[in-house]
């Protein structure tokens, strides 16, 4: 008990203080007592010196009776003294003639025992209220801030500093606020992120659906249709379902890797392999453009990843850089090593990426300026590309833009299997 009450510091500090004060009252009733103890006993002592003068003046006792009289009494002198004196009202008990002598003492003993027994009365009663005081204000202030963190206001601060309860509630008050702001700035973005999720799906979903609804209505009205306009028909009907397709595909993927719901196999595999088994993917597109798309190695690049998933993030970037590069221009993959990253680069010659969306350029649904967002594209591609690889502990990121193409950089460690 005693040591959880001395834990806190102010607790310590009135305890400490009001021992010192009551000390010191408890010093000063017993010099002030010792004081009256004496001058009681000097009155005494005058009264017995003037009681022998009394005698030696009335011839009662001579000069040489005074060492007798002074010499050690016994109970015989007091027995026969007060034969002596009792027709004059002597008793065993004191007359009224001592009354004034010991009643004045034991006044002065009941005054000050009286007002040393009110003073640490008061005392301690002022320390109970100060320390009851001080615990009110606590729980008052832990109320309103508890109750600004119910409000949604999260701009408390400890107040409470030092050592003790106080200070560890306060202080894990106070870092409980820092974690529900910074939890509430986390929901506020998701849920901004997800108004913007919404917004992009049913923009991009409404679009080709009302073309194939559209084109539907035509095909199923114009029964006489030309062939080749109903081939035309089947064809935009073909790009709005693929688009619709990549859209769904890339917003399930990437909900599904930061969920953590996808578990991936991870096994040693080469990336430049990987990375020519992309190219070769997009070389008949390539030819019938002109595009060239190269692959350099420096040697074997072996990562511990996920095949299926890096491969879909390389694929990414290359479609991008294909997209973007113009008809007879050169699409790069090269891939370097250090001793603890493996490198991997994919160049193109597009438009470029401008200065001020570089930043969002990995965020899901932004397509960039005019220049890239009239493109075909979902805006999803490097979001997804970005999530695969940090789940590989990686990282991708713009090396550079101009106007003559942007460098993608994507760093794979290289690690052990198991």
């Amino acid at each position: 008990m005693f040591r959880s009450l001395f834990r806190e510091r102010q607790n310590r500090v009135i305890a400490l203080t009001g021992i010192a004060l009551s000390l010191s009252i408890v010093l000063i009733a017993i010099v002030t007592l010792c004081l009256s103890l004496e001058d009681h006993r000097r009155h005494l002592y005058e009264r017995e010196v003037s009681i022998i003068g009394r005698l030696v003046s009335l011839g009662v006792i001579t000069h040489g009776d005074v060492p007798k009289i002074l010499s050690e009494e016994g109970s015989e002198d007091y027995e026969a003294a007060l034969e002596l004196l009792k027709p004059f009202g002597y008793t065993e008990e004191p007359p009224d003639s001592f009354e004034f002598s010991d009643g004045a003492f034991r006044s002065k003993v009941i005054i000050i025992t009286s007002l040393s027994t009110i003073t640490l009365v008061i005392f301690w009663f002022s320390l109970l209220i100060l320390v009851a005081k001080k615990q009110s204000d606590f729980l008052k202030e832990t109320s309103l801030r508890l109750d600004a963190l119910m409000s949604g206001r999260y701009d408390s601060e400890s107040v409470y500093d030092g050592e003790g309860d106080a200070a560890i509630l306060s202080a894990q008050l106070y870092a409980l606020t820092r974690r529900l702001e910074k939890t509430m700035e986390s929901v506020n973005f998701e849920r901004d992120k997800m108004r913007g999720f919404i917004s992009f799906i049913s923009h991009e979903l409404k679009t080709p659906l009302a073309s194939l609804k559209t084109m539907n209505e035509l095909l199923i009205e114009g029964r006489e249709m030309e062939r080749e306009r109903m081939d035309e028909f089947l064809e935009r009907s073909g790009e709005d379902i693929e688009r619709m397709e990549w859209l769904i595909g890339d917003v399930l993927n990437i909900a599904r890797i930061e969920s953590g719901a996808i578990r991936f196999s991870f096994k040693k595999a080469d990336l430049a392999e990987l990375a020519k088994d992309v190219a070769r993917r997009y070389s008949e597109i390539a030819k019938s453009r002109g595009l060239k798309i190269s692959v350099g190695a420096e040697s074997t690049a072996m990562v511990f990843c996920d095949e299926r998933w890096l491969s879909q993030a390389l694929d990414n970037l290359v479609r991008n850089a294909v997209n973007y590069s113009p008809d007879g221009g050169t699409v790069s993959i090269d891939i370097s090593r250090s001793e603890a990253y493996v490198c991997l680069t994919v160049a193109d010659e597009g438009p470029g990426i401008a200065a001020g969306d570089a930043p969002k350029i990995f965020q899901s649904f932004y397509r960039g300026g005019p220049a890239v967002g009239s493109r075909k594209g979902t805006g999803l591609g490097l979001a997804l590309a970005k999530a695969i690889i940090e789940r590989h502990d990686g990282d991708i990121k713009l090396k550079s833009s101009n106007e003559k193409g942007s460098i993608f950089a994507i760093e794979l460690p290289i690690r052990q299997e198991g």
